[in-house]
């Protein structure tokens, strides 16, 4: 038995993913996930479940819930400013 498996304060929960493929230029697509994350820490704040957001397997963000929420307004923005650029360049 490896030494870090007697700590259970390490465990962290997570829920399944949902992704989305990022399309680059000739190159290999990357990978963006999202999910729940849960540690189970000492307190109860560090027990919140948490929205991660990823890239690629490396952990970018961990947001609270009215973050999360702030961070998807933004991103349909974000989505909305790319199908205009998208309009532009093919020049309609």
């Amino acid at each position: 038995m490896a030494a870090n498996e007697r700590h259970l304060e390490d465990v962290c929960h997570t829920s399944g993913a949902a992704g989305l493929m990022a399309p680059r230029h000739d190159s290999t697509p990357q990978l963006l996930l999202t999910r729940l994350a849960a540690e189970t820490g000492s307190s109860a704040s560090d027990r919140q479940p948490l929205v991660t957001v990823d890239a690629d397997d490396v952990t970018g963000l961990y947001l609270e819930p009215a973050e999360a929420d702030a961070f998807a307004d933004n991103l349909v923005a974000f989505a909305e400013q790319v199908r205009a650029l998208a309009r532009t360049a093919r020049g309609v």
